[in-house]
């Protein structure tokens, strides 16, 4: 008699999406909450050039990499007290339209390998755009707009937002990110 096949283990780089996709949650529910506990307004910048809190800076293990607010479209604005993170990740928002949030996760950049393991598994179908801070990935994650955005330098950022967002403001807060202070 024959036995049944025995199940294949699973590969290593789907534990490694595994984790890469509970950094993702976690760091988004991490944001919503920092977005309703502190309010949506932003404040001014300082004399310091970046918008991002120095104790956050310091703290991620990774260049924190975000939108210049003169370069978003009319009524989209960075919420600068928005900022909240842990050394694995960096979480920030942007509102537009007076209640719809876009979320961004800044993580550091996976391996050229993770990257192609996470775009065939999560956002097969996908339009890539070249923005300053690299070549963006757009396609749709549970029904939400996403976008993926590995820099130059270490970085890698993921952004959620609603999913009938208008492609073309989209694609200037994409090009409105800047990779350095």
């Amino acid at each position: 008699t024959r036995s049944k096949p025995q199940p294949q283990p699973k590969r290593r780089h789907m534990g490694v999406m595994a984790v890469i996709i509970a950094i993702i949650v976690v760091a988004i529910i991490l944001g919503v909450w920092r977005i309703f506990i502190y309010g949506q307004e932003s404040t001014a910048t300082t004399q310091n050039t970046s918008v991002v809190p120095q104790a956050i800076r310091s703290h991620a293990g990774f260049p924190v990499p975000y939108p210049e607010q003169k370069k978003l479209p009319a009524g989209y604005i960075l919420n600068t007290n928005s900022f909240s993170g842990t050394g694995e990740a960096v979480v920030y928002s942007i509102t537009y339209d007076q209640n719809k949030t876009i979320a961004i996760t800044v993580q550091k950049k996976p391996s050229d390998d993770e990257l192609r393991a996470f775009y065939a598994n999560q956002i097969p179908i996908r339009n890539e755009i070249k923005v300053a801070a690299g070549t963006a990935a757009i396609g749709v994650i549970n029904d939400q707009t996403f976008a993926s955005i590995p820099t130059e330098n270490s970085a890698w950022l993921l952004i959620t937002a609603p999913k009938d967002i208008d492609q073309s403001s989209l694609k200037k807060v994409l090009q409105a990110i800047r990779t350095t202070d």
